[in-house]
């Protein structure tokens, strides 16, 4: 399948920032209060990315971390392509956690990443 392109551009902070689900507070970027879920807008390179924030959305803090360990390491492993779904995928794991107030979770996702993979 060729690639089109449509995440070279894509920056998930400005669309939160925009759709007013990202506010700056206390020097840090918080997700603002009263959101069930985020709410990203277009499309991925194989879905609309609302379908992934509903994914995450509906996780329980197992799954999420889960998910979160497996798009930070996809991530980096696409780090040769600017293109990839997994860059985004990983920016919204990052901020699902920030929206439930569980930001250890995808730091102890993260350290666990490191910790198996260096």
């Amino acid at each position: 399948m060729p690639n089109h392109g449509v995440n070279v551009g894509y920056d998930i902070v400005n669309d939160l920032f925009e759709s007013g689900q990202l506010v700056m507070g206390d020097g840090d970027t918080k997700v603002a209060e009263g959101a069930d879920k985020l709410t990203l807008s277009g499309k991925g390179n194989y879905a609309p990315r609302q379908d992934f924030a509903d994914k995450l959305a509906e996780a329980n803090e197992d799954e999420l971390a889960r998910i979160c360990g497996e798009y930070i390491w996809l991530s980096a492993f696409a780090s040769n392509n600017a293109n990839s779904d997994y860059h985004w995928m990983v920016d919204a794991a990052y901020y699902e956690c920030k929206r439930r107030g569980q930001a250890e979770i995808y730091q102890q996702a993260y350290d666990r990443v490191v910790r198996e993979n260096t």
